[in-house]
């Protein structure tokens, strides 16, 4: 088995099963950061797994 730091961490979802209806849901993508860009007080990340690539909006504070 391999060892690794996510501990209780899970994957609930791929990058090509998020959609509107999750909204309000809380949801566990894994991946790799492949870019951040900072606007201000918001930061735009995006997020590359095995099926695609999502963004996300993270606001500061």
């Amino acid at each position: 088995m391999i060892e690794t730091e996510l501990g209780e961490w899970r994957r609930t979802h791929y990058s090509n099963e998020l959609n509107s209806s999750l909204a309000d849901s809380d949801v566990t993508v894994m991946g790799w950061i492949s870019s951040i860009r900072g606007h201000g007080n918001i930061s735009f990340v995006t997020i590359i797994d095995r099926i695609g690539e999502i963004q996300i909006v993270a606001k500061k504070g």
